[in-house]
């Protein structure tokens, strides 16, 4: 499925899209791939004297995750979920890896994959889809920069 802007007014999966879904995501693709908690966003686009409210910010990143045109990375040890675009990611063939303290995504390119996949399938009956595939865990920026023990 391809991503694009979302213009306001556009109907997309039985819901309108607002100009606030639009102005969260126009922001999120500007960040280049950097993560944001709901508050940081709310408060950036109050800074750029757009009048949105707290509710609704939260409720239109929610609206993005379910429709596909964000990602939404879990809170690690008690912190708030970040928000990052989904559009800059290249999936196609592979899942993600992504970082529970910067929110960074890397695409999960790895050798063993296929072999962990044959693996569940065998023993315990389920099929991964592989392109789905999100682990969730610490880059090696945060490792080193935070003294994250793993």
């Amino acid at each position: 499925m391809q991503k694009e802007m979302i213009l306001e007014g556009q109907l997309f999966m039985g819901q309108y899209k607002t100009r606030q879904h639009t102005l969260i995501l126009t922001y999120l693709k500007k960040q280049k791939g950097k993560a944001f908690t709901a508050d940081a966003v709310f408060q950036e686009l109050q800074q750029a004297g757009e009048n949105v409210g707290k509710a609704t910010v939260y409720r239109a990143l929610e609206r993005l995750v379910e429709d596909g045109s964000i990602l939404k990375v879990p809170a690690a040890e008690g912190n708030r979920a970040l928000y990052r675009c989904a559009v800059e990611q290249n999936c196609a063939e592979n899942g993600q890896m992504v970082c529970l303290s910067c929110g960074r995504a890397f695409p999960l390119e790895c050798s063993h994959l296929e072999s962990l996949s044959q693996h569940i399938r065998k023993d315990h009956q389920f099929e991964l889809d592989t392109r789905h595939t999100v682990l969730y865990g610490y880059c090696k920026n945060c490792i080193r920069l935070k003294h994250i023990t793993v």
